[in-house]
């Protein structure tokens, strides 16, 4: 890296930025324009010596002019090859950053590497969580959007991209405290590669699921497989990460409501604000103002939207049980019937389109026989699985509360 900062520095103007055992990154002077890689200039055969019989001059493209003298420097069997040309980057830490860049063709009309001229650049990311697969979907989509806003649109100026990826990400984070999302995009993964005494963390999120589908009767993972999870609501505000993390299905069939705090905080604070620390570290204030509203007002320790105050199933009033007094006392069973015959008719209306798609898409001609399909990742099966768990739920409310009146 030495040989190849020394020579760009003296002999193309060039300032080495950054690099590791494989790669470097240069900034070149007369590099203005995509185009100038691949112009065709007039050099030296070695730049070290002034030009002369025995130094001809040679016409060739700018990087191979670069890369044929640079590799010259650097010992055999090693060489340099032009890789990317980066227009862009976030460098954020060593081996770790977004870049834009453009895609070099070759132009069979002119016989000539060029780049395409498209106003959107291709965006894509390195050592980042948008790389890894413990990084839930949603969060991924809006680190991707972020990336893109920033760095994909060449044609705009730095206020109006900060303006617009802003916007984008507190839309973003809203649709999430509002519950607008798909409950597959807050599925997590992770690779179940070795057998249980290997692991050193014995409270590992793949062997916490694998040890809770074991203790309900289920099957467990095996070697090999991508073990899903999500990061749900425990009854006790301090309790740990391993014990709020549950398998998704089983969250599903039970009811048992996200915790939002750790999607938001976890998945999108930390990335966004390394991100934005090279930009503008004053950015998290407007995108995560909807948040940091809604925690002022929670109590410490306690989850975002984990603990809502109970109320009456009948009419809506505050208090402490499934019914008030007043509705014990003077509702009937008529009364219940008729209040829950709504909801149970849309719920099961929901529930019977939903099984049409699944029973359409795995092909069975039986409309009435069990749908064995549990594909973790398929959006479908939260559509299908919730609303039936919240049928099963409201008869068994609507039991306990005609049990609760006094007529």
């Amino acid at each position: 890296m030495k040989n190849v900062k020394r020579s760009c520095k003296h002999y193309f103007e060039g300032r080495v930025v950054g690099g590791d055992t494989d790669s470097v990154f240069v900034i070149f002077r007369f590099v203005k324009k995509p185009k100038h890689v691949f112009k065709e200039i007039e050099m030296p055969s070695n730049p070290e010596l002034p030009p002369g019989p025995d130094n001809p001059m040679l016409k060739l493209p700018f990087i191979k002019h670069v890369l044929r003298f640079i590799n010259t420097r650097v010992p055999s069997p090693m060489s340099l090859e032009f890789e990317k040309l980066y227009l862009e980057a976030n460098l954020q830490a060593k081996k770790r950053g977004d870049y834009a860049t453009k895609e070099a063709k070759f132009d069979p009309d002119t016989k000539k590497m060029v780049f395409k001229m498209e106003p959107l650049l291709k965006i894509f990311s390195k050592g980042t969580e948008v790389r890894r697969r413990s990084t839930a979907p949603y969060a991924k989509k809006i680190l991707k959007g972020f990336d893109k806003l920033m760095l994909g649109d060449h044609t705009k100026s730095i206020p109006e991209r900060k303006a617009n990826a802003t916007k984008f990400v507190r839309d973003s984070i809203k649709k999430i405290l509002d519950g607008d999302f798909e409950y597959s995009d807050m599925v997590m993964t992770s690779y179940y590669g070795k057998s249980d005494d290997q692991y050193s963390n014995r409270n590992h999120p793949t062997l916490v699921i694998n040890r809770k589908r074991q203790q309900r009767g289920e099957e467990p993972y095996q070697l090999g497989e991508r073990v899903p999870r999500v990061v749900v609501v425990h009854p006790d505000p301090k309790a740990k990460f391993y014990e709020r993390v549950e398998d998704p299905l089983y969250a599903m069939k039970n009811g048992i409501p996200l915790d939002l705090s750790y999607y938001i905080e976890k998945q999108l604070r930390v990335p966004l604000c390394r991100k934005i620390a090279t930009i503008d570290p004053s950015m998290a204030t407007d995108m995560f103002a909807d948040v940091d509203a809604w925690t002022r007002k929670l109590k410490p320790g306690q989850a975002l939207f984990a603990y809502m105050s109970k109320k009456c199933e009948l009419c809506g009033t505050l208090c402490n049980a499934k019914i008030c007094s007043d509705c014990s006392r003077t509702k009937t069973s008529s009364d219940v019937e008729r209040h829950y015959q709504g909801k149970i008719e849309t719920l099961q209306t929901v529930i019977t389109k939903q099984n049409n798609v699944c029973y359409d898409c795995l092909g069975m001609a039986d409309r009435t026989g069990d749908i064995a399909c549990v594909n973790i990742y398929c959006k479908d099966l939260a559509k299908r699985v919730i609303p039936t768990a919240q049928l099963s739920d409201l008869y068994k409310t609507k039991e306990e509360i005609s049990k609760m009146l006094w007529y």
